[in-house]
């Protein structure tokens, strides 16, 4: 019996909803959004039919009574919950249906069953290859279980997932630690605060089978998604199909998952997931994630499927036989009618994350969020769009970058990289060079060596290729290319093709002092020069213009003549400047405030062929003896994956620079989660002093000094990068 379905909720926000949001348009289907204020902004809102205001707090996607008022009051036939929040809910499902409006997933038994990895885990014992572990007990009974196993152990939320309410522990102390941090994460994350214990198996590749099943227990496999590049137990590239899987291994593993889906009676999209031995192809059931997953895009590229379509078109009460041939992406290609036995091509996708070269969560304004990536195999699920925010509350993540190649893996990475460094992410810290570092590493491209811990282990090799874009020649090229922007913003260009309304002046001699900051992953290119006390490094550069237009620019010992503006292109978001370098001819983006006076101005540089971003901050102007016209320029690399600069984030904190004592700063944009401290509490080093709390992931800020502590936060307390926190006396 089939159901029409016409208008759905979308109980989630950012890249999910969006791509909700499209399904939903390509079949003629209302969509309706729910936000919170702190996401009024957020491109969703815009794209959605209709939205509903969830209220203040920030939590409210998990509130099912907001989210079920929103439903009735806008006529929703049908709510998606989309992954992470309620997604994995049985009792919201339940809610949902007794509410007269179709849950677009599983049932609400399915969930339960499932949705709670202890849950999983008891009910397949004995019926599928498990991990050793515990689903309850207290501290002392996991003690003992963890003694017998063997550390490393993994903590583990039971509900939800995407690495919140996980930890490692190597010995019993961190084991009791990690319990408590886990619960909070996982309670704060997916309102439920359950853990379960696990032996955590190092070396493991992370192989994930997407199940679908009907109304009529019609259920089927669309192959496996390799998913072993993580970090913070986070996924952070996805392919399929997976290098390491072979024909058999592929039969053996998607039977195994077809056959617990047909246990469960499934219906709609869900994952089934493994850990598997690399040395001996054996695998483990892991758990069953009763929602679409982030990494869909790779399977429905390599499957010709609309996954969003087919899960409208389940909920709706249509076979799987016929859904199948609804929701093909390619219409011309023949439709599936069950499990395919092949993936077609090869797929890739990237997760963009507004995070550090350590690999911590930043947050800010995204200036400019653009890609110039035209190619027919290459999609964009963006969270974001220029202007947006990300801040402390939400996931961090700012766009998924995914490439297909009908006929080799290692084309498809090359399109991927490509099409991530045709990509601009200005005003925000982000992730790009370091998956431009991942794509980039032989072992990657091989394929074969890839498992869960290998972003670990390679970690100071990503920073070695990433060095290797990011050059002190780059670095300088781009400070040429910011210098005669702003030049040009003066209206006093030395050029020799001026656009309409600009004029030349005198030859003159400009000196600026560019400062050059080191950021928290520490990513400087060598020979700048030697740092200063704050780890800065100061980089003087002095530029010299002839009545032709012709620049000279001199940095240190570098100096670098015949320097000349051949074109450029103002658009609506950023000027398009194409300089030559003697023999050499680079295109550069430039974005600034002209309406800006000279000492707010900010300048942001992306060198084109590289993706490599710099910006910089100007700030007091300063004359120096020679009688030079100067410019104190503040840059910042802010990306692990490039050098996107923010101003002053490391400079001392004003409101603490004469307090007595060493100083700790926040390390990233967070709130304060919790104090375990009092002003006066004599401390030693290494002690936590308190716990942050960015993205619902918590961080520890431990004292590196010995002494008298004076806290300078409370609890709750939102605090930015380099904002002192507390500070000790000796």
């Amino acid at each position: 019996m089939t159901r029409q379905i016409e208008r759905i909720l979308i109980a989630n926000r950012g890249e999910i909803a969006r791509r909700v949001i499209r399904a939903c348009d390509q079949m003629g289907i209302v969509s309706i959004a729910v936000f919170t204020e702190a996401d009024k902004d957020m491109p969703f809102i815009r794209e959605a039919k209709t939205a509903v205001c969830l209220g203040a707090d920030t939590q409210a996607y998990l509130d099912m009574d907001a989210i079920l008022k929103a439903a009735k009051a806008t006529n929703a036939d049908a709510i998606h919950p989309g992954y992470g929040f309620l997604s994995e809910r049985a009792d919201f499902a339940t809610a949902v249906e007794k509410a007269g409006i179709v849950f677009i997933g599983p049932t609400a038994h399915t969930i339960e069953c499932m949705g709670s990895k202890i849950g999983a885990k008891k009910l397949l014992a004995g019926k599928a290859p498990l991990v050793p572990g515990l689903t309850s007990g207290t501290v002392e009974e996991w003690v003992i279980a963890a003694e017998k196993m063997g550390y490393p152990v993994l903590i583990k939320a039971s509900a939800g997932g995407g690495g919140r309410g996980m930890r490692v522990a190597r010995n019993a102390d961190e084991l009791k630690e990690a319990m408590k941090t886990a619960e909070g994460e996982a309670l704060r994350a997916f309102g439920e605060g359950s853990v379960m214990l696990e032996k955590y198996v190092e070396e493991v590749k992370h192989i994930e089978v997407q199940i679908f099943g009907d109304a009529y227990g019609n259920v089927i496999h669309l192959l496996e998604r390799e998913c072993s590049l993580q970090r913070r137990h986070q996924k952070v590239i996805e392919e399929a199909p997976s290098p390491f899987v072979t024909p058999e291994l592929r039969k053996k593993i998607c039977a195994s998952a077809v056959e617990i889906a047909k246990m469960l009676n499934y219906r709609g999209a869900g994952t089934v997931e493994y850990i598997v031995d690399p040395k001996t192809s054996d695998f483990y059931f892991l758990e069953v994630n009763t929602r679409l997953q982030v990494e869909h895009p790779v399977t429905e590229l390599v499957t010709n499927l609309d996954l969003v379509a087919l899960q409208i078109l389940v909920a709706m009460g249509v076979k799987m036989h016929d859904a199948l041939g609804q929701v093909r992406l390619d219409p011309t290609k023949p439709a599936l009618t069950t499990s395919p036995v092949s993936p077609i091509g090869y797929a890739t996708e990237v997760r963009v994350y507004a995070e550090d070269f350590n690999l911590m969560p930043t947050v800010g304004t995204v200036k400019l969020w653009e890609s110039r990536q035209v190619a027919k195999n290459i999609a964009f699920h963006n969270a974001v769009e220029s202007g947006s925010e990300i801040s402390v509350h939400y996931d961090n993540m700012i766009s998924k970058v995914v490439g297909w190649d009908a006929f080799s893996r290692e084309a498809c990475i090359r399109k991927t990289a490509r099409a991530l460094k045709d990509t601009t992410c200005f005003g925000l810290t982000n992730n790009k060079l370091f998956l431009l570092s991942i794509l980039q590493h032989e072992e990657y491209v091989e394929g074969l060596k890839i498992c869960t811990k290998w972003i670990a282990d390679n970690h100071n090799l990503l920073k070695s290729i990433a060095f290797g874009m990011l050059s002190k020649d780059l670095v300088f090229e781009s400070a040429v290319a910011g210098c005669i922007w702003g030049a040009m913003q003066g209206g006093k260009p030395h050029l020799r093709h001026l656009p309409g309304g600009w004029s030349n002046t005198r030859n003159r001699t400009e000196t600026k002092l560019m400062k050059v900051l080191k950021n928290t992953h520490g990513i400087l290119p060598g020979g700048l020069g030697e740092a200063d006390d704050f780890g800065d490094v100061p980089m003087m550069v002095k530029h010299q213009k002839d009545r032709r237009g012709i620049f000279t620019f001199t940095c240190g010992e570098k100096k670098v003549a015949g320097i000349e503006l051949l074109s450029i292109e103002p658009l609506p978001l950023y000027t398009v400047l194409r300089v030559k370098f003697g023999d050499r001819i680079k295109t550069f983006l430039v974005q600034g405030d002209a309406s800006k006076s000279i000492n707010e101005k900010e300048m942001f540089v992306c060198e084109v062929e590289t993706g490599v971003e710099v910006a910089f901050v100007k700030v007091p102007m300063l004359l120096y003896p020679s009688g030079d016209n100067t410019e104190i320029a503040t840059t910042r690399p802010c990306s692990q994956t490039n050098y996107t600069f923010t101003a002053n984030q490391t400079e001392e904190d004003p409101a603490t620079a004469n307090l007595p004592g060493k100083k700790v700063a926040c390390p990233i944009m967070a709130k304060v989660f919790k104090i375990l401290k009092s002003t006066g509490d004599t401390v030693t080093a290494g002690e936590t002093v308190l716990i942050l709390e960015s993205m619902k992931m918590e961080t520890k800020v431990t004292t590196p000094f010995s002494g008298k502590l004076t806290l300078k936060v409370k609890p709750e307390e939102l605090t930015r990068t380099g904002k002192t926190l507390f500070t000790v006396e000796e």
